[in-house]
């Protein structure tokens, strides 16, 4: 996601020039948030936390980062060390994250649960 939206022109408009408050953005991410976090848990990938706090963490970070990435001459490296990076924190295995974060965005369909066999 964090490649489409820094190469997307609409979002980069957004990134670069909007006013739109980080919190009201979360909220419009919110529910895909939970349920993959949920997700995470169920199948032991991620550690047992606050939801509210993990998404909040993973999320603020990911947007500064894709914020800073527009300045940067090679911006998926910025944006692939910032998944990674959040995949960690909630507890997943270095190796697993790192392979995770580079794998490109569409190989997961949005109409069907990930399972471990797509990790």
């Amino acid at each position: 996601m964090g490649r489409y939206v820094t190469t997307n022109p609409r979002w980069r408009w957004v990134l670069k020039n909007s006013s739109v408050p980080v919190d009201d953005l979360q909220r419009s991410f919110g529910r895909f948030g939970a349920r993959d976090y949920q997700r995470g848990r169920d199948t032991g990938d991620f550690l047992e936390m606050d939801a509210t706090i993990a998404q909040s963490f993973c999320f603020g970070g990911r947007m500064c980062v894709f914020v800073m990435s527009l300045r940067l001459k090679d911006p998926e490296r910025a944006i692939d060390q910032a998944v990674e990076l959040s995949l960690r924190a909630l507890g997943v295995p270095g190796e697993k994250a790192a392979h995770i974060s580079t794998q490109p965005f569409l190989l997961f369909s949005f109409h069907r649960t990930i399972s471990r066999q797509d990790l």
